[in-house]
C-alpha cells in the first residue's frame, strides 16, 4: 500500500510535466489559429476569440471561453485566470510567453499582430522542445523516486 501511494506521487509529478506540455501545445495552436484569422481575414478579437473556442481545444479553447463569457479585454482576462493557467502547468516563463502574444492582440496593424504572434509561437515552441526532453528524464526520475521512496518506507517499517 505504502509502494502504491508513493508511486502515485511519482507518476503524478510525472503528469505534471505532461499537462505542461498539453497546454503549452493547446497554446500554440490557438496562436497559429489566431494569426491566421488575423493575417487573412482581418478578424476581430469576439470573433477570434469564438473560433479558438470552437476549433482549438485543450486549457487555450477554456481560456479563451473565459475570454468570452466574462466580457473582460484580452489581458485583463489574463490577469484575471492567470491562476487557472498556472493550475495547467504553466511556469511564470510560459505564462509570460503568452502575455506576450495576448498583449499584441487588437493593437497594431494586421501584420505586426501576426509576426508578433510568430515570435511567441516559436518561442512556445522552443519551450515544448525542452520539456520533451524534460518529461522523459525527469519523468523516469519522479517515478523511479517514487517507488523508491515507497520501498524504504516498507522497510522502516517492517
Amino acid at each position: 500500500m505504502v509502494i502504491v501511494s508513493c508511486s502515485a506521487i511519482g507518476l503524478s509529478a510525472k503528469k505534471y510535466l505532461s499537462s505542461r506540455k498539453n497546454t503549452l501545445k493547446s497554446f500554440i495552436v490557438a496562436f497559429q489559429t489566431v494569426r491566421s484569422e488575423i493575417l487573412y481575414r482581418n478578424a476581430d478579437i469576439p470573433t477570434l476569440t469564438e473560433l479558438v473556442c470552437t476549433h482549438c481545444g485543450g486549457t487555450a479553447a477554456q481560456f479563451f471561453d473565459m475570454i468570452m463569457s466574462e466580457g473582460y479585454s484580452v489581458m485583463s482576462s489574463f490577469n484575471k485566470n492567470i491562476l487557472f493557467l498556472k493550475n495547467a502547468g504553466l511556469t511564470d516563463e510560459d505564462l509570460s510567453r503568452i502575455k506576450e502574444a495576448l498583449f499584441v492582440l487588437g493593437r497594431y496593424d494586421g501584420s505586426l499582430q501576426a509576426e508578433r504572434l510568430e515570435n511567441s509561437i516559436k518561442s512556445m515552441e522552443n519551450a515544448l522542445s525542452g520539456i520533451a526532453d524534460e518529461e522523459v528524464n525527469k519523468g523516469k526520475i519522479y517515478t523511479a523516486l517514487g517507488i523508491t521512496v515507497g520501498i524504504m518506507l516498507v522497510i522502516l517499517l517492517i
